[in-house]
């Protein structure tokens, strides 16, 4: 037993004394480390929201929030740009993908639109809608919302994101115009009628 609990005291001891040292071997090992350089800088770490180094914080965070909705994107699904987080996070429950675009020269676009123009979008046309980090690069956001609100079906689901904290779009800048609250997107949802 004494020879038992001596053994087992000098393994620990062993183990505390090299955990520093396989600490420091796992944090600079190759695409661990992140170099921080000077926190004085003004300038951010990646000019394109770090798809450089993977998938961006926001996307992280937007996906983890469509996968817990994922029962919601059904029926037609309406997406900007690509159809990618319907067939996603839709799978099979997506009978018909609709993609809108305000850029005519995008070849996966079923629809060009610029959904801030009233009967931009056919109404009651769709199931869900997927708009993530969309509106605030309007000029009116609030016609975008009645917009899309008049093109859901009855029981259809909005699936919306935008910034609340993150900076301007360096290429945007003419028209990255809003930043959104829970207290100013409540404020855009119609009345729910029982």
């Amino acid at each position: 037993m004494i020879g038992l609990s001596l053994i087992q005291g000098t393994q620990n001891g062993v183990r505390e004394r090299l955990r520093p040292a396989a600490n420091r071997l796992i944090r600079n090992a190759p695409g661990r480390r992140v170099r921080w350089g000077s926190l004085r800088r003004t300038r951010p770490f990646s000019d394109c929201y770090g798809w450089d180094r993977g998938l961006p914080i926001d996307r992280y965070y937007i996906e983890g929030w469509l996968a817990r909705h994922a029962d919601d994107v059904r029926g037609e699904v309406m997406e900007v740009r690509d159809a990618a987080y319907a067939v996603r996070f839709g799978g099979d429950r997506v009978t018909r993908t609709h993609v809108v675009d305000i850029d005519a020269a995008n070849p996966k676009a079923t629809l060009i639109a610029d959904v801030t123009q009233d009967d931009a979008l056919p109404a009651e046309a769709y199931d869900a809608i997927i708009m993530t980090q969309t509106l605030h690069v309007t000029e009116d956001d609030d016609a975008g919302f009645r917009t899309l609100w008049r093109s859901l079906r009855p029981g259809g689901t909005l699936l919306f994101s935008g910034p609340c904290v993150g900076r301007i779009d360096h290429e945007l800048t003419d028209v990255d115009c809003w930043r959104y609250t829970p207290n100013g997107l409540a404020a855009q949802a119609p009345a729910v009628v029982p």
